[in-house]
């Protein structure tokens, strides 16, 4: 009884969190300072994590319902392959994870503006 319990708080809450997570506004990078070419940049990497993030906040839902369903699932067979499904979108939200992380840093390196990176240069210097 309590396992039960247990998995359906903690699919709701994985629901939730989804569904949170996937209604937050990304963050505008751009600014007056920007030329044209950079802000094409920023919007390009934009639209590439914004997709990544839908995919990931979407499988962190799914991975929810799943816990929930296996509470009403007994002991056997499809309780382990409910179980090896959650395991196979969980590695993929950590994969999509570091995909976005790995994307984030390397669009700032590239598209970060020049006086920006003059003037974080002299920053660093001075300390």
């Amino acid at each position: 009884m309590a396992e039960q319990l247990f998995c359906v708080i903690g699919g709701v809450c994985l629901i939730i969190a989804g569904v949170a997570l996937s209604r937050l506004r990304p963050p505008d990078w751009s600014s007056e300072s920007m030329t044209t070419l950079e802000q094409q940049r920023i919007n390009t990497f934009s639209r590439f994590q914004r997709g990544i993030r839908w995919v990931n906040n979407r499988l962190i839902s799914v991975i929810g319902g799943l816990i929930v369903c296996t509470a009403a699932i007994p002991h056997g067979r499809n309780w382990i392959i409910a179980w090896s499904a959650i395991f196979f979108f969980l590695l993929m939200c950590i994969f999509l994870a570091m995909l976005d992380a790995l994307s984030s840093i390397f669009s700032y390196k590239r598209t970060l503006p020049s006086t920006l990176r003059s003037t974080l240069g002299e920053d660093s210097k001075q300390s």
